[in-house]
């Protein structure tokens, strides 16, 4: 079979300018802020530099995450529903939990759960101190279940405020990472929270820049304290929000790995590899009292974050916005949606799914060069 006979751009617009039949292309803008406006229209000659593919996989499988809402007094309802949500189908789901818990509450949080074979991730404590008590009574109840650490895959999210992070802080930072890693070797533990940067297809290039900023401190802190660049990715986990505004999210998804590489290679010339990507279908994203809606503002947004290729990606529930008061119906949607992707579409298993849309990659190049622009601001202030 041959390859198809290419089009000039200038065939394309001859074309393109018959059919519109006297209003200009530029009327068909999207302006999605005042520094982005998206042309309908995309060719391979507007592509100075292709920029991906960047941190490639030879699949593209990724980890079905759901969250649990951890304290004292429910250690033992929320086993039982992490042992019905294993069953249904997550494979990573998120401990959050706001005071460490301890050997014995971890031990029933855990009960029947084999944590060999799942992603476990912690997150919502504030000080290393915390952390690290968090770290011994994990090892602990590990031990306790005759199970071997350095087989775990998972992560502590440890949201440092980064960019305030003094070399005292780095230097504490650093001696964690070695306790930690000594323990939990396929473990990450640096942990950058974007989602808190989130402000919906507006506010796309400011929160671009805001994570870059904070990825781009937490590099610069480790390096100074002897890391590489690829031992940080290694060890390094990305949480942001995503929308169902669909080409949008899926261009902003490969536009930070851009962004990301960029650090990398600035640090370390050569260097590409790029942290783990930890995606969230933002809840603004949904409507109040509208379930049907939100089904398939879910579905929009998860086939975004799959297509962009995350490591790991949680649809909060369809009916409410705050997951702890969700009803296990709506739940258990939200991770079928995820696996009717898995198993209908087969995306998991095709490498870079959006490579070839020169629309997405024109958007793509355009979202980190006006981030990146944004950045370098951000760190001259």
């Amino acid at each position: 079979m041959q390859e198809f006979e290419g089009s000039s751009k200038g065939t394309w617009l001859q074309k393109v300018e018959a059919d519109l039949k006297g209003k200009s292309l530029e009327s068909l803008n999207w302006t999605v802020t005042d520094e982005l406006a998206i042309s309908p229209f995309a060719h391979p000659d507007d592509i100075a530099e292709k920029l991906l593919p960047i941190g490639v996989k030879g699949n593209n499988n990724w980890r079905i995450g759901q969250e649990f809402e951890v304290y004292a007094e429910n250690v033992e309802d929320q086993n039982v529903a992490l042992l019905d949500a294993l069953n249904n189908g997550i494979e990573a789901p998120k401990i959050k939990i706001q005071e460490v818990l301890s050997v014995d509450q971890l031990e029933r949080l855990f009960k029947d759960v084999n944590i060999s074979y799942v992603a476990v991730y912690f997150s919502g404590l504030t000080s290393k101190q915390a952390w690290t008590d968090l770290l011994k009574n994990y090892a602990l109840n590990t031990h306790k279940g005759d199970i071997q650490s350095d087989k775990f895959f998972g992560g502590f999210h440890m949201d440092m405020n980064w960019a305030k992070m003094t070399v005292s802080d780095f230097e504490e930072m650093a001696t964690f990472e070695k306790f930690f890693s000594s323990i939990f070797p396929r473990y990450r533990c640096f942990y950058v929270d974007g989602t808190k940067f989130y402000k919906g297809a507006s506010g796309i290039i400011e929160e671009l820049a805001q994570l870059t900023y904070a990825v781009s401190r937490c590099y610069d802190g480790m390096v100074a304290q002897g890391y590489t660049p690829l031992q940080i990715s290694k060890k390094f986990q990305i949480g942001f929000s995503i929308g169902h505004s669909y080409l949008l999210e899926i261009a902003k998804i490969r536009a930070i790995k851009v962004l990301m590489a960029n650090i990398c290679e600035a640090l370390n010339p050569g260097h590409k590899e790029i942290p783990c990507f930890d995606c969230y279908v933002s809840p603004k994203s949904y409507q109040a009292d509208s379930k049907e809606s939100n089904h398939i503002r879910g579905t929009i947004a998860a086939m975004a974050g799959v297509i962009g290729a995350v490591g790991r990606l949680t649809i909060p529930p369809f009916d409410v916005q705050e997951a702890q008061h969700a009803s296990a119906f709506q739940t258990r949607m939200a991770t079928n949606v995820q696996q009717v992707i898995k198993l209908e579409t087969k995306l998991n298993a095709t490498s870079d799914p959006a490579a070839g849309s020169y629309y997405i990659e024109q958007l793509t190049n355009d979202l980190a060069r006006k981030a990146w622009s944004s950045f370098i601001e951000l760190t001259e202030d």
